[in-house]
């Protein structure tokens, strides 16, 4: 009966201690191993020394900001109370500090204060979002000095111990923001995973780069177990006119699709590029590749590797015909009738004035079902069976005259099942 009692009590407590956990705009927590401090400086030694992920409460914060140690960067010193009752200071690029609701981007805002279930030690966990705030230190007026900011996912267990996931930031070099975040379970364990896609601009780059990366929990902590570049290039700094890779998600694969614009020479048919048109043409492939989680490794395998076809197309309307060249004056070699299928193997691009104004003529380098070959016009052709046809098309009917004026929603490039 004693023993009973006893872990009866137990119980009681863990149940209590599980419910107790709150987070509120006091919450912060350790992005590092972090000293504490008897005052808001680093004059005086500590032994106090906390972990990555241990929690604290502040209490107050510095008013202005001041140098870290290598002099490179400003944060605001805060007073906090330790997991062990201490009260003491802790120099803000260790702290995670909370965020308001109000001012978290819009895929962020469903895993504020959010009670999850994520096994691992991470059973009742509560979801958070907290921020470093601070400033690279270039210049001796702050008004002049960059902002430097950092936001993370933090996931905290009954235990008070949390881990974190980086979600977005901003800085001196650039840009980080934060596109889509789902928790779905694709590992099949019964617990869900984080399914996180960024977008990342570059000082003095106009394009945003894509990036696709998944996060689950091993032995209680959030870890990468995938990651995936999703944007596509023409050429080094011009976007692809497919933009951004296609991925498809389910339970225990993922799967990778997207048209790949090459010179020729790489071209896995060996096709070689015209001697005519070195900088004006592309070869096209359509490149899939699946990946299948692996429970022995716990981890994603692509063990087929990729495949690599030409992409398909059929003709929109009567009176298509296939030219020699590219170009309309060019001789015709066969005349094509509406829905006929191509194999679709280059892609060629010029500039011409027509009416006065500069556009972009596109065409491109087909074989027809009986072997004929030759340059089509590419608003007479429409892609077909590949997960791009519809934007590729929107493409191909009015390109602009610059790729980089060409842009989308990488968030519509993903699915899941």
């Amino acid at each position: 009966m004693k023993k009973q009692i006893i872990l009866y009590t137990i119980l009681f407590l863990a149940y209590h201690q599980m419910e107790a956990i709150t987070i509120n705009d006091s919450s912060a927590t350790a992005l590092n191993q972090v000293m504490l401090y008897g005052d808001s400086s680093f004059v005086e030694h500590s032994n106090h020394i906390y972990k990555e992920g241990d929690m604290f409460k502040i209490l107050e914060q510095s008013e202005h900001e001041h140098p870290d140690a290598d002099q490179k960067q400003k944060f605001k010193w805060y007073k906090v109370e330790t997991p062990d009752q201490q009260v003491g200071w802790i120099f803000g690029d260790g702290l995670a500090i909370y965020v308001e609701q109000q001012e978290l981007a819009p895929a962020l805002r469903p895993y504020h204060r959010k009670r999850m279930q994520l096994g691992n030690g991470f059973d009742n966990a509560v979801t958070w979002i907290a921020a470093i705030h601070g400033r690279d230190n270039f210049h001796a007026q702050d008004y002049m000095n960059p902002l430097y900011n950092e936001y993370y996912l933090v996931v905290t267990n009954p235990r008070g111990r949390s881990v974190l996931m980086k979600c977005s930031g901003e800085s001196a070099r650039g840009e980080t923001t934060i596109k889509n975040v789902k928790s779905l379970d694709i590992t099949g364990d019964g617990h869900p995973e984080f399914i996180v896609q960024r977008g990342t601009k570059n000082i003095g780059s106009h394009i945003i780069e894509r990036e696709l990366e998944i996060y689950s929990f091993k032995a209680g902590t959030l870890v990468s177990i995938f990651q995936e570049s999703l944007g596509l290039s023409y050429e080094t700094g011009v976007p692809s006119p497919a933009l951004y890779k296609h991925v498809e998600i389910e339970k225990q694969s993922i799967r990778i699709s997207y048209l790949n614009y090459m010179t020729c020479d790489l071209y896995s048919q060996k096709l070689d590029t015209d001697a005519r048109y070195p900088r004006q043409e592309r070869c096209m492939e359509y490149v899939t590749s699946t990946y299948y989680w692996d429970k022995r490794t716990k981890s994603f395998k692509n063990p087929y590797g990729r495949t690599h076809i030409s992409p398909q197309g059929g003709t929109w309307a009567s009176g298509a015909v296939i030219k020699e060249s590219p170009k309309k004056e060019g001789r015709t070699l066969a005349h094509i009738q509406k829905g006929a299928a191509l194999t679709l193997i280059k892609h060629y691009e010029n500039y011409v004035v027509e009416g006065g104004k500069k556009k972009i003529e596109n065409w491109f380098f087909v074989q027809t079902e009986d072997g004929k070959k030759g340059y089509i016009l590419s608003q007479s052709v429409g892609f077909v069976d590949l997960e791009h046809a519809d934007i590729l098309n929107q493409y191909y009917l009015n390109p602009p005259i610059s790729k980089s004026d060409w842009k989308g929603d990488g968030s519509a490039f993903i699915t899941f099942k």
